[in-house]
């Protein structure tokens, strides 16, 4: 754990990669359900800061 002046020197800038898909599907005429994964890897090869998501949601259109 880095504290105090030290702190600055602990972040760090990552280039990395992010990739995605996803489906919507009309459920109502005005109710649809969205499903989506999202991988993204800022790492340098260690696997330390990769990450996979799936988010699932609901959308109300007006």
């Amino acid at each position: 754990m880095t504290t105090g002046a030290n702190a600055a020197q602990a972040a760090e800038n990552r280039d990395g990669l992010l990739v995605g898909a996803g489906i919507e599907r009309a459920i109502l005429p005005h109710l649809s359900a969205r499903l989506e994964y999202r991988y993204s890897d800022f790492s340098k090869g260690d696997g330390k800061f990769d990450r996979h998501q799936t988010l699932l949601g609901i959308a109300y259109r007006f």
